[in-house]
């Protein structure tokens, strides 16, 4: 099985190359500017170009750092001595390549232009620049990871997983890991509070009612025997995953309101979301449940009807 550092390697390599196809298109269109206006072989085009290096440097940077964040975040996985050495090592050598294809590809135009050393002390600049940005930019990353996964309320992935009887690889491709952490961590917070506890045990329930729905619905397909009947399971597995992603959704809209204090809550927000929920649950007597479960989290707003 593939695992986590591999999957973010592979991720990262696929950010690098779109960041370099993009520096391309935009020398492209440097060129094609300059070239119309006649100033093609001037140091205001070179610089345009040298700028456009600059900017795809900071994003290879950049990018594949927030992106080790954001998933260790979401996976709540820490970043190991091992793993921050071959990030260090990999982005080094990014930046070392990347200033190389600069020198490569500007250096000649600039002296052509009489600007050869004026370009070396701009690419001294930017090599300096680059691993002091690149520094900066680890150490936030360390300092946030572990900020982040000291919090005992950030639940993995995997927990979710065995709370929700949801694969794993249904939680990503729903894309309702952030969410679901999110739903937790708040109620983790109100331990204390019986109405809270009732309110997330309603949510837990709401949200395995919802997956059950989907588990008949993907176990009567497997007994279908006709086209047209398994092609009508197969809608129906579909409106089950869309309910699931739907429902967690919308909770977590409500959720994010119980996270503020009362007097900066949006009542027109929290109104139209619980329509939605009535309308998507409270009409077919097979859902009615599932909105009977959430109604505890509607009345923590406290509204008078």
């Amino acid at each position: 099985m593939e695992s986590l550092d591999d999957k973010l390697d592979v991720m990262k390599s696929k950010k690098i190359t779109s960041l370099m196809q993009e520096n391309s298109v935009r020398l492209i269109k440097i060129n094609i500017r300059f070239t119309k206006n006649n100033q093609k072989y001037t140091i205001d085009r070179m610089n345009e170009r040298f700028k456009s290096y600059e900017k795809m440097l900071r994003e290879i940077i950049r990018q594949p750092l927030k992106m080790e964040k954001e998933i260790r975040m979401k996976y709540v996985v820490s970043l190991e001595a091992d793993r921050k050495l071959k990030i260090m090592k990999d982005m080094n050598s990014e930046i070392e390549m990347t200033i190389q294809k600069m020198v490569k590809d500007l250096r000649l135009e600039y002296s052509n232009l009489g600007q050869e050393k004026q370009f070396d002390e701009k690419i001294r600049q930017i090599t300096v620049s680059a691993k002091e940005n690149f520094t900066s930019q680890m150490d936030k990353l360390e300092e946030k990871l572990s900020q982040e996964l000291s919090r005992p309320e950030k639940i993995p992935p995997h927990e979710l997983s065995r709370i929700y009887k949801m694969d794993e690889a249904a939680l990503v491709d729903l894309k309702v890991i952030t969410p679901l952490q999110y739903i937790h961590e708040i109620f983790n917070c109100r331990k204390e509070d019986e109405r809270y506890m009732n309110a997330y045990d309603g949510i837990t329930q709401a949200i395995l009612e919802c997956v059950g729905l989907g588990d008949s619905a993907g176990a009567g397909m497997q007994a279908a025997y006709t086209v047209d009947a398994r092609r009508e399971k197969k809608k129906q597995v579909i409106s089950g995953t869309l309910l699931l992603k739907d429902l967690i959704d919308d909770v977590h809209t409500l959720v994010k309101q119980l996270g503020v204090p009362p007097e900066q809550r949006n009542e027109e927000v929290i109104r139209k979301v619980w329509k939605r929920l009535s309308e998507l649950f409270g009409e077919s007597p097979e859902t009615r449940e599932i909105l009977n479960h959430l109604q505890p989290v509607y009345d923590l707003f406290g509204f008078k009807e």
